[in-house]
């Protein structure tokens, strides 16, 4: 039987949110760039916005289920960017709070604490002569 961790739990959430940026990315691109013409339109920055956020939920879902040593900073990258997320969308006037945005600051506060407690069983192996 797999090892069920709240730490597995999160990698298997951010693959979700890797896999719902993706169409959302190029959904909002698309409408942007209609919407807005120039070089540097709202549809490219919102391109490069989404891609960015798409590589760091695949890279912390791939780094924490493969349990590599870099999990710990990409689960707290993608953490980050769940309450970083949150905190975006109150900024716009039109938008008013789903209760999914707010599961998203909860799991991303809880996603924070677990990523950036070491664990016992660590410190106490580096302890040891």
């Amino acid at each position: 039987m797999r090892d069920l961790s709240f730490r597995t739990i999160m990698g298997w959430l951010f693959a979700l949110e890797a896999a719902l940026f993706l169409p959302t990315g190029l959904w909002e691109s698309v409408h942007q760039s209609r919407a807005h013409l120039g070089p540097a339109s709202h549809g490219t920055l919102t391109l490069v916005f989404f891609s960015l956020s798409i590589i760091v939920f695949a890279s912390a879902s791939l780094t924490v289920l493969k349990k590599w040593r870099t999990a710990q900073v990409w689960g707290v990258a993608a953490s980050f960017l769940l309450v970083l997320f949150y905190f975006m969308q109150l900024g716009t006037p039109d938008r008013f709070v789903w209760w999914h945005d707010l599961a998203d600051l909860f799991l991303g506060l809880l996603g924070m604490i677990a990523f950036m407690c070491i664990s016992s069983a660590k410190t106490a192996a580096n302890k040891r002569p």
